[in-house]
Protein backbone atom coordinates (compact mmCIF):
# COMPACT_ATOMS: atom_id res chain seq x y z
CA UNK A 1 0.00 0.00 0.00
CA UNK A 2 2.93 2.58 0.33
CA UNK A 3 3.48 2.50 -3.18
CA UNK A 4 0.00 3.30 -3.87
CA UNK A 5 0.27 6.30 -1.42
CA UNK A 6 3.64 7.17 -3.03
CA UNK A 7 2.02 7.13 -6.27
CA UNK A 8 -1.11 8.50 -5.95
CA UNK A 9 -2.38 5.34 -7.92
CA UNK A 10 -6.22 5.67 -8.69
CA UNK A 11 -7.90 2.74 -6.61
CA UNK A 12 -10.33 0.64 -8.91
CA UNK A 13 -12.92 -1.73 -7.67
CA UNK A 14 -12.07 -5.27 -6.77
CA UNK A 15 -13.90 -7.31 -9.06
CA UNK A 16 -16.49 -8.95 -7.02
CA UNK A 17 -17.12 -12.24 -9.93
CA UNK A 18 -13.19 -13.19 -9.07
CA UNK A 19 -12.71 -16.20 -7.67
CA UNK A 20 -10.25 -15.37 -5.44
CA UNK A 21 -12.16 -11.60 -4.79
CA UNK A 22 -13.05 -12.47 -0.68
CA UNK A 23 -9.03 -13.68 0.06
CA UNK A 24 -8.57 -10.77 -1.58
CA UNK A 25 -11.04 -8.67 -0.20
CA UNK A 26 -10.04 -10.22 3.65
CA UNK A 27 -6.40 -9.00 2.93
CA UNK A 28 -7.04 -5.42 0.71
CA UNK A 29 -10.29 -4.74 0.94
CA UNK A 30 -12.73 -4.10 -2.23
CA UNK A 31 -10.46 -1.67 -4.04
CA UNK A 32 -7.56 -2.78 -6.33
CA UNK A 33 -4.44 -1.21 -8.23
CA UNK A 34 -3.61 -2.06 -11.52
CA UNK A 35 0.29 -1.51 -12.18
CA UNK A 36 -0.62 0.09 -15.80
CA UNK A 37 -1.97 3.05 -13.98
CA UNK A 38 1.71 3.67 -13.19
CA UNK A 39 4.04 5.83 -15.31
CA UNK A 40 6.51 3.38 -16.98
CA UNK A 41 9.78 5.10 -15.52
CA UNK A 42 8.32 4.59 -12.12
CA UNK A 43 7.69 0.54 -12.70
CA UNK A 44 11.44 0.01 -14.46
CA UNK A 45 12.73 2.13 -11.04
CA UNK A 46 11.08 -0.30 -8.79
CA UNK A 47 11.88 -3.46 -10.91
CA UNK A 48 15.57 -2.11 -11.08
CA UNK A 49 15.51 -1.34 -7.30
CA UNK A 50 14.54 -4.59 -6.52
CA UNK A 51 16.39 -6.73 -8.66
CA UNK A 52 19.42 -4.15 -7.44
CA UNK A 53 18.57 -5.28 -3.56
CA UNK A 54 18.49 -9.49 -4.55
CA UNK A 55 21.58 -9.79 -6.41
CA UNK A 56 25.27 -9.29 -6.06
CA UNK A 57 26.13 -6.36 -8.75
CA UNK A 58 29.35 -6.53 -8.39
CA UNK A 59 29.66 -10.27 -9.87
CA UNK A 60 26.89 -9.68 -12.06
CA UNK A 61 28.74 -6.27 -13.65
CA UNK A 62 31.94 -9.08 -13.80
CA UNK A 63 29.84 -11.63 -15.78
CA UNK A 64 28.44 -8.90 -18.18
CA UNK A 65 31.67 -7.47 -19.19
CA UNK A 66 32.96 -11.14 -19.33
CA UNK A 67 29.90 -11.82 -21.84
CA UNK A 68 30.45 -8.89 -23.74
CA UNK A 69 34.07 -9.74 -23.95
CA UNK A 70 32.88 -13.02 -25.67
CA UNK A 71 30.59 -11.51 -27.96
CA UNK A 72 33.21 -9.17 -29.38
CA UNK A 73 35.51 -11.84 -30.08
CA UNK A 74 32.76 -13.89 -31.68
CA UNK A 75 32.08 -10.92 -33.53
CA UNK A 76 35.43 -10.80 -34.65
CA UNK A 77 36.23 -14.16 -35.30
CA UNK A 78 32.88 -13.95 -37.96
CA UNK A 79 34.45 -11.28 -39.59
CA UNK A 80 37.77 -13.48 -39.94
CA UNK A 81 36.36 -16.63 -40.21
CA UNK A 82 37.37 -18.02 -43.84
CA UNK A 83 41.55 -16.83 -42.53
CA UNK A 84 40.92 -18.40 -38.66
CA UNK A 85 39.29 -21.52 -40.51
CA UNK A 86 42.37 -21.32 -42.93
CA UNK A 87 44.77 -21.39 -40.57
CA UNK A 88 42.82 -24.18 -38.39
CA UNK A 89 42.65 -26.30 -41.44
CA UNK A 90 46.57 -26.07 -41.67
CA UNK A 91 47.44 -26.42 -38.08
CA UNK A 92 45.57 -29.81 -37.82
CA UNK A 93 46.98 -30.94 -41.37
CA UNK A 94 50.48 -30.32 -39.80
CA UNK A 95 48.96 -32.01 -36.47
CA UNK A 96 47.79 -35.27 -38.20
CA UNK A 97 51.51 -35.63 -40.27
CA UNK A 98 53.65 -35.43 -37.47
CA UNK A 99 51.24 -38.21 -35.80
CA UNK A 100 51.88 -40.21 -39.19
CA UNK A 101 55.83 -39.82 -38.66
CA UNK A 102 55.58 -40.71 -35.28
CA UNK A 103 53.71 -43.61 -35.76
CA UNK A 104 55.85 -44.73 -38.53
CA UNK A 105 59.36 -44.06 -36.88
CA UNK A 106 60.99 -47.90 -35.82
CA UNK A 107 60.62 -48.33 -32.17
CA UNK A 108 64.16 -48.49 -30.62
CA UNK A 109 65.69 -52.04 -29.29
CA UNK A 110 67.84 -52.56 -26.55
CA UNK A 111 70.30 -53.79 -29.37
CA UNK A 112 69.90 -50.04 -31.01
CA UNK A 113 71.42 -48.51 -27.75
Amino acid sequence: MDQVEKYRLPPNPAKVTDSRFEGYEAEHGTESWELDAMKPQNIVKLIDEKIKSEIDVTKFNERFAEQEKGRKLLKLASRKWDDIASDLEEELGEALDEEIEIEEEPEETEEDE
